[in-house]
Order: C-alpha cells, then structure tokens, then sequence
C-alpha cells in the first residue's frame, strides 16, 4: 500500500505488542487497564486515520472580493510554493541531476511567471545543460522583470559571451559592475570586459 498506511500498520502492532507485555494478568475482580504510552500510541493512530480522512483532494477556487481573505492567503501560499520548488531546483542542481532542476523550475516560473529570480535559475540550469539560447531568453526574461537584477545581467552576459555575441555580453558587464560595485569577482568581470573591447 502506501508508507503512510505501513507506517500506521507498524504503530497499531508496536500498540498491540505493549499492551500484551505490559498489562498484569487479568484477574476476575480488576478491570483492564493499559499503560499511559500504549493509550498514546492508541489515540495517534486512531488520530491519524481520522485525519486522513478529512484531507482536501482539490485546490480552492475561490474568487476574489472583499469579503473574502482567502485569495491572499492564496497568494502566500502560492509564493512559498515557488520558493520551495526554487530551492529544490538548487538541491537537485548541485547533486547532478540538472534535468530535474529544469522541470521544477519550470513548474516555478509557470506558477509564478513574474518572478524574477526564479527565470535567473532556470536561465543557469538551461546554461549548464548546454541549452544557451534557451537560458539567454530565460535571463532576457528575468532582466525585463527585474532591471536591477545583477546576477541576471552578469548570467545573461556570460551566456552572451558564450553564444559569440560580444557588444551585447559587455553591455550586461557594465549593467552588473554598476548594480554590484562590491561584488567580490568585479576583478575577474572587468577583466573580462576589456577583453571583450
């Protein structure tokens, strides 16, 4: 069946297991009694198929008004969805499977396609899976949201300079030494852009 049904499974025999080891022999004159950590047990399993039953199946489609706060608790919830996708995208990106980060991070930037950071981490991943046009268009993307974005625009132009389109690739430099004047690699960026001249 599922995990949740084994684990629940295992619980109810550890319960059944305590219970059979713990109680006192029963006499004819004295109720039955269960130790305090078998009733626990009990009450957690009988809890939680309890609960599984009220689980909602469906996302709510409730429509926007003012009487009705539901659509911005929504809206959080929605946002921490693409954060969490984001930041599996990462997880999944730096164990190697960047095929997987691309799909979350496609699932992040549909759910939440204003989202600026989120079209820059997709722009890297297509990058790194050799997909440079593609990830030029997600940083364009990511740039067009967020002009201030300094990562995007030094992603978007490392990838320019990889695509051999080199006045666009130092335009981006520029834009990324102006927004980011403490970056610790402004060495390695300026060094790079006067090469590019």
């Amino acid at each position: 069946m599922s995990q949740l049904y084994d684990a629940l499974t295992r619980l109810e025999r550890k319960a059944r297991c305590a219970t059979t080891m713990n109680v006192p022999p029963a006499r004819a004159h004295t109720p039955r009694r269960f130790p305090m950590p078998t009733i626990v047990v009990m009450t957690l399993v009988v809890a939680g198929a309890a609960a599984l039953t009220f689980v909602p199946r469906g996302r709510s489609t409730a429509l926007p008004s003012p009487m009705n706060p539901a659509p911005a608790a929504a809206a959080r919830q929605h946002t921490i969805g693409v954060l969490e996708l984001r930041e599996r995208a990462r997880e999944t990106a730096v164990f190697g499977s960047l095929g997987e980060a691309e799909e979350l991070l496609r699932q992040a930037v549909t759910l939440a396609p204003r989202d600026a950071g989120a079209w820059t981490d997709l722009g890297v991943v297509l990058v790194r899976r050799g997909q440079t046009r593609s990830g030029i268009d997600a940083f364009e993307r990511s740039v067009a949201l967020d002009s201030k974005n300094a990562a995007a625009h030094r992603n978007l132009a490392v990838a320019l300079d990889r695509d051999d389109r080199p006045a666009a690739a130092a335009a981006h430099y520029r834009a990324f030494l102006t927004l980011a004047p403490q970056d610790p690699d402004r060495a390695r960026v300026e060094e790079r852009l006067a090469r590019l001249r």
